[in-house]
């Protein structure tokens, strides 16, 4: 790191990628995110976020159940795990797992050739009938272990909710949601942010409609701006049209209320949304904001008291 460096200063370059989707060939899907990460980390990014169940492609409809499409799955992370253990960059891909006997829509963590945490999707779409192949992350037994031992550190990854410091870079705290977790009535970024998340990353797959797009800016806007944070949203695109939903590739980056990256929807190739978090000024907004520091201390009354 050098005086030039913009993380001398208190800044972390953070990436939102979409990738052109082959649904159900995750030996074609794995190649695309690793380039594309390697290319985000030649760029300077310290975190690399990719769409819902990338390494898959998001829609699989009933191909989901398939154990070899599952197994394939695995194969591919194993891959990319190797293809980027040189990459000094979090990397977050989507991929449906096989957990505990059930299927999860997970938001996969790797770092320097492992995995090193899972986060399950926990309100699944209504519109995208994901109930009828997932389950809820809520439901994830405690103990839960993703049994993949041929994957460096996937045995050993705690599942859940939670949050990954980035020890290289000061202040840098990464939690997830993952798709239409991020549009739930109750928020699952706020409590991360509230536990000392700087950058709430979001691996996505929106059908793309008249105001879909906008009300996820909106949200995501909100959520950096009441969560004192950023929010890293990547979405499926180019590729996800087995049914008769589009998808629009969207990718944006916002912190503390304001966008600051995105790139154009229905791209067809390969686009990257970059931008420096300036993670000193979150930290300062988080002492100055009395809200926020009672709300983390527990010091708030009930309505009407």
């Amino acid at each position: 790191m050098t005086f030039a460096s913009s993380y001398a200063h208190g800044f972390a370059r953070v990436a939102a990628i979409t990738i052109p989707s082959h649904p159900g060939e995750p030996d074609r899907n794995v190649p695309e995110i690793a380039a594309a990460a390697r290319q985000a980390a030649r760029q300077g990014a310290c975190v690399a976020v990719f769409p819902e169940m990338c390494i898959s492609g998001y829609t699989l409809d009933d191909l989901v159940f398939s154990e070899r499409l599952l197994a394939s799955v695995e194969k591919g992370i194993e891959l990319l795990a190797k293809a980027t253990s040189d990459c000094a960059e979090l990397i977050v891909v989507g991929a449906p797992l096989r957990i505990a006997g059930q299927i999860y829509d997970c938001a996969v963590f790797l770092a320097r050739g492992k995995v090193i945490a899972l986060t399950p999707k926990v309100f699944l779409s209504s519109e995208a009938y994901e109930k009828r192949y997932f389950t809820s992350g809520a439901h994830l037994p405690a103990d839960a272990r993703w049994e993949a031992p041929q994957i460096p550190g996937a045995s050993e990854a705690p599942i859940g909710n939670g949050i990954i410091n980035i020890e290289d870079v000061a202040g840098l705290a990464v939690g997830a949601e993952v798709g239409s977790d991020g549009t739930a009535a109750r928020s699952l970024a706020l409590p991360l942010a509230l536990q000392g998340a700087s950058v709430i990353v979001n691996p996505a797959a929106y059908p793309a409609t008249l105001e879909g797009g906008e009300q996820q800016r909106l949200l995501a806007g909100a959520t950096s701006r009441r969560g004192i944070c950023a929010y890293v949203s990547a979405g499926a695109g180019n590729g996800e049209s087995s049914s008769d939903s589009a998808w629009d590739g969207r990718t944006f980056i916002y912190q503390d209320g304001s966008k600051i990256a995105e790139t154009d929807p229905f791209p067809t190739d390969t686009r990257i949304a970059l931008a420096d978090i300036d993670l000193t000024a979150l930290v300062n907004r988080r002492r100055r904001e009395s809200s926020f520091a009672d709300t983390q201390a527990g010091k708030i009354e009930k309505p009407g008291k």
